[in-house]
């Protein structure tokens, strides 16, 4: 029923071997593309960071501005205490 013998040397292949030479030629094709995406992905998060930090810088000059205007970064007076 089955032959010892190895399928290739006929050309014919096996359901799985045939599975995987799909998978792998998908897997040659696709791979450019998912490399873009990858590429994509992470210069979009680079970039999100980069204008995350960006954002906060502005907020955080712009609380500190309002701070000074509004004399609340001034120092406060000490005030004594007195012990009885």
């Amino acid at each position: 029923m089955f032959n010892d013998r190895d399928n290739s040397q006929d050309g014919l292949k096996s359901p799985q071997e045939a599975t995987d030479d799909h998978q792998s030629t998908s897997e040659r094709k696709s791979a450019p593309a998912s490399r873009k995406s990858v590429l994509f992905i992470r210069r979009l998060y680079i970039g999100l960071i980069v204008a995350g930090f960006a954002a906060g810088g502005v907020v955080a000059w712009g609380v500190v501005a309002a701070m000074s205007q509004w004399g609340l970064t001034d120092s406060s007076p000490q005030i004594e205490q007195n012990q009885n």
